[in-house]
């Protein structure tokens, strides 16, 4: 067998960009089902890998010392510049990423965590304040904790499509990261979504995700919500102020998400936290 396709040779042509847009829908929507489709597994490895940009060229060996009264080269006479390479500003920033810290090129995998998109009385209506949360975080089992403000100079992962103008991105909570979008791939219908993960799991240079993602879009009158259980893996941050066990849920209010937290439950040793439900 080959090497497979190599880093950055054909740039996605615009079909192509919309062919992997499609197969990504396939292995990250609730309705997964690549897993079942060895082609489409292959043809989406190929399609990531050729949309990772080209690595670096090799660095030039240092020209031997010059023997005593041997005269230096003179430059060419048209002086041309054969040895730059020109490099578009985006490529040239994702290579010396590259450099100082190597990825390895991960097919994302269908085993995605989703959070429910249902929600029960603890978000009736889309008002994060006091007096819609009232009553459930009056019951002393649910409590707010946060409310994170959009950040405008949010910089989207290349998974979340950067160049979509409806991706908003959220305060940071605890090192996991908070966005919030209509894309379709997200779920049936154009209402926003949640999109929640840890921000170790997060490529700013691959359209590839290997990790767990959180996601819960809004029906109607029900807002955006996604909630899962702290465990094992997720940010050392998360989990030192919120111990493994405890139910987070994140709720989405127009430019504010509103965070809120259950009681701890005991859990299985090295447990998955996966969506709540």
């Amino acid at each position: 067998m080959g090497d497979g396709p190599r880093r950055g040779t054909a740039p996605l042509e615009a079909g192509e960009a919309e062919e992997l847009r499609s197969l990504r829908r396939r292995a990250f929507s609730p309705e997964a089902d690549i897993h079942l489709d060895s082609a489409a597994l292959a043809r989406l490895d190929e399609l990531e890998a050729r949309a990772l940009p080209a690595p670096p060229p090799a660095a030039p060996e240092p020209a031997p010392p010059l023997p005593p009264g041997a005269a230096a080269p003179r430059p060419s006479a048209t002086g041309a510049a054969t040895d730059i390479l020109l490099i578009s500003v985006d490529e040239d920033a994702a290579d010396a990423a590259d450099d100082q810290q190597p990825r390895r090129t991960r097919r994302p995998r269908p085993a995605v965590t989703w959070a429910a998109s249902l929600v029960g009385a603890l978000v009736v209506g889309a008002g994060i304040t006091a007096g819609v949360m009232g009553a459930a975080a009056g019951s002393g089992e649910v409590r707010q904790v946060a409310t994170l403000t959009v950040v405008e100079d949010f910089q989207a992962p290349m998974f979340m499509d950067p160049e979509a103008s409806s991706v908003r991105g959220f305060e940071d909570f605890h090192g996991m990261v908070v966005m919030a979008s209509d894309q379709k791939w997200l779920g049936p219908g154009s209402d926003q979504c949640l999109v929640i993960t840890a921000g170790g799991d997060i490529s700013y240079q691959s359209q590839a995700f290997q990790g767990r993602l959180f996601v819960g879009c809004g029906a109607g009158e029900f807002p955006a919500s996604a909630q899962f259980t702290v465990s094992p893996g997720l940010p050392r941050d998360l989990i030192a102020a919120f111990p493994v066990g405890t139910p987070i849920q994140f709720v989405l209010d127009g430019s504010r998400v509103g965070v809120f937290v259950g009681q701890e439950k005991s859990v299985e040793a090295g447990g998955a936290g996966g969506a709540g439900g």
